[in-house]
């Protein structure tokens, strides 16, 4: 089962797992978000959910953290079973910037919306009936989502907790057509942050995310501006920030 862990310096989540776990979450993440053509206006959001399968693919190839977690059998158990095992499990671990990883929840709710949504029409259900909720990726994404939640419920206080539960669940929140560079910018100012400001700041990042302030406003103005200018897309600019080689977890 996935679990997740606030970074030791606050400045992302550790996700962590076996290699079945990630290797249902990296399908069913596939499975929800669909093709290119299914949702247009989300396409950018939803490549940045494809860069989290691209994290869980690279932990399969072993370019990213291992860690040995004890799975319960002790020597009374070897003894009764009489088996030579390890009492250890190998997990992999991911690690992502809070700003990407809010952002990636709350795309997720819009995603799986429309894919409950796709499956009620596919299977002549109401969209409100729980039949619904039985398709295997939509709870594993939810699963997912559910221990990221449960570790930011950890590092968070309870009030601040409940008033980004009220943000993030928004009924009117949507990612269509958002500018995905404004998370690079929001991952590379926390990244410079001391690890006690990123964790007065990990709320603010979710209220700015979510509310489109006037910050991301002028950076839509600019980027427009630069589109009209050049000919090129806006999504297909890049922002000029440099993160350090090493980041501090």
């Amino acid at each position: 089962m996935i679990y997740a862990q606030n970074t030791a310096n606050n400045t992302g989540v550790a996700i962590c797992g076996d290699y079945n776990d990630f290797n249902n979450l990296y399908e069913s993440l596939h499975a929800v978000v669909g093709n290119e053509e299914e949702h247009p206006a989300l396409e950018q959001s939803r490549l940045r959910v494809l860069g989290l399968c691209y994290d869980l693919r690279h932990a399969f190839m072993g370019d990213r953290e291992i860690l040995f977690v004890d799975n319960g059998i002790n020597e009374d158990v070897k003894r009764f079973q009489s088996v030579i095992c390890s009492d250890k499990n190998v997990y992999m671990k991911i690690k992502m910037f809070w700003p990407e990883t809010l952002f990636i929840i709350m795309v997720l709710n819009e995603v799986l919306d429309l894919h409950a949504e796709s499956l009620a029409k596919k299977h002549h259900i109401r969209f409100t009936d729980s039949k619904t909720i039985w398709n295997l990726p939509l709870v594993t994404v939810r699963q997912f989502q559910a221990a990221i939640m449960h570790c930011l419920s950890e590092t968070v206080t309870a009030p601040t907790f409940s008033r980004m539960l009220n943000i993030m669940n928004s009924e009117y929140l949507t990612f269509r057509d958002y500018l995905t560079q404004y998370i690079d910018l929001l991952n590379y100012r926390f990244a410079k942050m001391s690890p006690e400001k990123r964790l007065k700041n990990i709320s603010i990042m979710a209220k700015r995310i979510a509310q489109r302030d006037k910050e991301y406003i002028d950076l839509e103005d600019e980027l427009e501006s630069a589109a009209r200018e050049q000919g090129y897309p806006r999504e297909s600019f890049e922002l000029q920030l440099e993160l350090p080689n090493k980041i501090d977890w």
